[in-house]
């Protein structure tokens, strides 16, 4: 998943409350990136450990990117402001 792809990704999961939803449920940073590349192999998004590894250390931007200028969630907030990631 190139940064464009990255982009691309969360623009179609941005709106999704399920999937997001079963990705803060993910117990570890391991048991993310799985999700991660599990969802983005069934929307037809290539994806390897490597680079979900570098979109996550990445997200405030993809975020931001995403978005195009509408209003951000409380969660994206969060994100941006560097105040969410930590995974459990």
């Amino acid at each position: 998943m190139t940064d464009t792809q990255g982009v691309q990704f969360y623009v179609a999961i941005r709106k999704d409350t399920k999937t997001l939803d079963r990705f803060a449920q993910a117990g570890s940073e391991a048991e993310l990136i799985e999700l991660i590349m599990d969802e983005a192999d069934k929307r037809g998004f290539a994806s390897t450990e490597e680079l979900v590894r570098s979109a996550l250390s990445d997200l405030g931007t993809i975020v931001q990117q995403a978005a195009g200028g509408d209003e951000l969630t409380e969660m994206e907030l969060e994100i941006v402001s560097g105040g969410y990631g930590q995974v459990r």
